[in-house]
């Protein structure tokens, strides 16, 4: 799968903007879940080139005992929050902890991964989405918050029995202490059903992957 969003002048590709999914099992890796989070860490890192950081956060995570907070280097060098990688090992005895590894994404962790060698790679360990989120960027004015607003009342958004989801918006927040006109359109709910989310970018915001592809957050 091309993680990469701009193809050619007014065209576009869906991206993947968050991901997460658990392991069952390690499989015959050895160290167990740590053997397989050493895994992944070198599928990102060795086959990828993505240069991902694990930081202990010291405490568990989505009830996985041991947590990791994954970092990579952003435009300009500096490290920045890409997700979190976390697990339990087995054992015979009961324990309150879930089982198993959860590898939980952000859109600036999903940015440049081959999910589909990814997912191939390790098929024999069992992985299972829980969670996908993907995303079309439009650079060139194409979409706007005035398009979204008039597909929702038009009925684009309306489930098969033709009931309208909800729809929040956000407008106009701080980043750094200085305004930002950009406005984001949450459109159904994300716990019930599919969702969408909207971002009306309108200023550079902070910390780019690179120039042509701002972090959105």
């Amino acid at each position: 799968m091309s993680n990469n969003a701009y193809v050619a002048k007014n065209a576009y590709l869906a991206k993947v903007d968050w991901l997460t999914s658990t392991f069952r099992t390690s499989g015959s890796l050895v160290g167990g879940m740590a053997g397989l989070k050493d895994a992944l860490l070198s599928f990102f890192n060795d086959e990828q080139d993505l240069q991902f950081v694990a930081v202990p956060l010291g405490h568990s995570y989505y009830n996985y005992e041991i947590a990791f907070r994954l970092v990579r280097p952003a435009f300009g060098g500096e490290s920045v929050h890409a997700g979190f990688l976390a697990f339990t090992e087995k054992s015979e005895f009961k324990t309150k902890f879930n089982q198993g590894l959860i590898l939980d994404l952000s859109g600036v962790g999903c940015h440049k991964i081959d999910f589909a060698y990814l997912f191939k790679l390790f098929a024999p360990l069992q992985p299972r989405i829980t969670r996908v989120d993907f995303a079309i960027d439009y650079y060139d004015g194409e979409v706007s918050e005035d398009d979204i607003y008039r597909w929702f009342y038009a009925g684009c958004f309306a489930g098969k029995r033709g009931v309208h989801p909800t729809i929040g918006t956000i407008s106009r927040c701080d980043i750094d202490g200085s305004k930002s006109d950009g406005t984001t359109l949450y459109v159904g709910n994300r716990g019930a059903s599919p969702s969408s989310s909207h971002f009306d970018v309108l200023i550079n915001p902070v910390l780019p992957l690179n120039p042509s592809l701002p972090y959105k957050k």
